[in-house]
């Protein structure tokens, strides 16, 4: 069975939007874990992690964190964080046995 003229172009064009929209799915939530890492000491240092990477291997509960820059951050796994983006703030991540692991900017 044949469409006419403007049947075909009526489903031309709901074809397109429907093409167009599929661009504008969303992905849902991201967790922690699905979010980039910013840059850290391979790019701008504006934390001074390179300072402060005498703290990898040492345990976390011997950081004392008043001795850092207001902000700065001791993070255990499934820590809860905010998500904002401050380069100047340090970043100290320890494992699940209490020794500290990564430094970042963020």
């Amino acid at each position: 069975m044949l469409l006419s003229g403007k049947l075909q172009w009526s489903l031309a064009l709901i074809a397109l939007a429907g093409l167009g929209l599929s661009g504008c799915q969303s992905t849902g939530g991201q967790s922690a874990q699905n979010i980039p890492v910013p840059p850290s000491v391979s790019e701008k240092d504006t934390c001074n992690v390179e300072q402060n990477l005498t703290l990898i291997g040492t345990d976390a509960k011997k950081v004392n964190l008043s001795k850092f820059p207001k902000g700065t951050r001791l993070l255990h796994p499934n820590s809860p964080v905010t998500m904002d983006f401050r380069p100047d703030r340090l970043n100290i991540y320890a494992d699940d046995k209490g020794k500290i692991v990564r430094l970042d900017c963020n």
